[in-house]
């Protein structure tokens, strides 16, 4: 059997374990994913990812090696354009693919001596190489090109790969903030805070004049660099196999550290200050008396009476509501809220919020999971937050930097790891942005949220 129908065979198996878990979601009464069946389907989907890449690599290598078969003994210059034809297919890049790639190449390179670039060539990655090569000013063939200890710089048209990385763990982004660049790491904007005035007049009246109030909205690039620690062993993997590993650790590890910053970041230190600790916003305080009975189980009325406190504040500031609304909250909020009952036939009271794009009061609901729900002297508490995101600003500094190193010592929470003696190596992506807000009302942060604490 070829390589590619036994992984055919995989991957037609994985599928059909999917549809047995579609099948039996929709037989249930609940309609809905149990979070053990959404792991798993996860998992699936990562394998189907996976196996689909492996797939297109051994049907290229089988062509390749059908064709350097019957190629003739004395032309060994045929094979190799053969094999370059075949791996070209692979030129059509996904944006979030090419950060993970060029990391891979680099950890390959410390091991093989070869140049990172050089590696992305022979792997088929040719205009990619070029265009790698153009961007940190290396002027001769790639194939001529030796390694080096140096990082590489991805192209500066690109500086957005690394958020399609995230875009899909992060809420952040979902969100849809107004990308600016940062020119020179930076960002100032002013602006006026005082509203204007207009009124009709008669014949010789005096025309209204606007006193306006300025302030100024600025912006100073942050670093977020992540860090992958991958065994030695690795560099005996298929090339495809090291990129898509890079690429799910940091699907894992950088979302995290981007919401948590974009949303509660303190501003402290070199750390960015979050959406909910930017000045002027609006502030309730869920456990204030008058709210809620009974503040972990509130009533479909007192919701709407708290809710609309919060959304009021918001419009009565001439602040229009938009499809860029959305809230932001916790899981435990969101699961309180999707299986509150009412009704003698206890009746969902909030349908829309079932299914993988819940609303809530007609808005948009996005559930982050670095938001804490153990805060307060209950330790029970969480954040609800609304955010107008045509206010939210989203500063990106041109250009995403890359390295790799086998002989350094990283600090993990504590504990060192020293790669040359572990037989590790680390690969490092880091880039800059911060986070902007234009007019605080745009953001209203419900605090001491207690709703289906335990």
């Amino acid at each position: 059997m070829k390589l590619s129908d036994g992984l055919k065979a995989r991957l037609k198996d994985i599928l059909e374990k999917i549809q047995a878990i579609q099948a039996a979601v929709e037989a249930s009464e609940a309609k809905e994913f149990t979070d053990a069946q959404a792991k798993e389907v996860d998992d699936f989907l990562k394998e189907v990812d996976r196996l689909e890449i492996q797939i297109a690599t051994a049907e290229r290598t089988e062509k390749a090696a059908a064709r350097a078969a019957s190629a003739p003994a004395t032309s060994p210059t045929a094979v190799v354009a053969a094999q370059k034809a075949e791996a070209r297919v692979r030129e059509d890049l996904k944006a979030d693919k090419q950060v993970a790639l060029t990391m891979g190449a680099q950890f390959l390179a410390k091991h093989t001596g070869e140049h990172p670039l050089k590696i992305l060539d022979d792997n088929g990655y040719t205009s990619f190489a070029e265009k790698l090569a153009g961007q940190n000013g290396i002027t001769k063939s790639v194939n001529t090109l030796t390694n080096s200890a140096g990082g590489i710089l991805m192209p500066n048209p690109a500086r957005g790969e690394l958020l399609e990385l995230l875009y899909p763990e992060t809420s952040f982004l979902q969100g849809n903030p107004v990308r600016v660049p940062l020119i020179g790491g930076a960002y100032r904007q002013e602006y006026a805070t005082g509203a204007g005035s207009a009124s009709y007049i008669g014949e010789a009246a005096k025309k209204p004049v606007i006193d306006f109030t300025f302030d100024t909205l600025s912006m100073k690039s942050k670093k977020l660099a992540a860090i992958v620690l991958i065994t030695n062993e690795a560099q005996r993997w298929l090339f495809v196999d090291v990129a898509a590993y890079i690429e799910r650790q940091l699907r894992i590890i950088l979302p995290q550290a981007m919401n948590t910053a974009a949303y509660l970041g303190t501003g402290s230190g070199d750390n960015p200050t979050g959406l909910f600790n930017k000045s002027g916003i609006g502030t309730f305080a869920a456990s204030t008396a008058g709210y809620f009975a009974a503040v972990k189980a509130p009533t479909v009325q007192e919701l709407d009476a708290f809710t609309s406190r919060m959304t009021q504040y918001m419009t009565t500031r001439y602040i229009a509501q938009t499809p860029r609304w959305a809230w932001i909250m916790s899981n435990r909020t969101l699961l309180y809220l999707k299986n509150l009952r009412i009704g003698a036939n206890l009746d969902r009271a909030y349908p829309e919020l079932q299914g993988a794009n819940p609303t809530w009061y007609g808005i948009r609901v996005l559930v982050e999971m670095t938001i804490p729900e153990n805060t307060g002297t209950g330790t029970d508490e969480t954040i609800l937050g609304l955010v107008n995101f045509d206010d939210v600003l989203f500063g990106e500094e041109e250009g995403l930097r890359t390295d790799t190193s086998n002989q350094a010592t990283i600090d993990v929470s504590g504990t060192l790891v020293h790669l040359f003696q572990q037989n590790m190596s680390a690969l490092l992506a880091e880039m800059m942005h911060d986070f902007g807000l234009q007019r605080g009302a745009s953001v209203v942060k419900a605090t001491a949220v207690r709703w289906g604490a335990p």
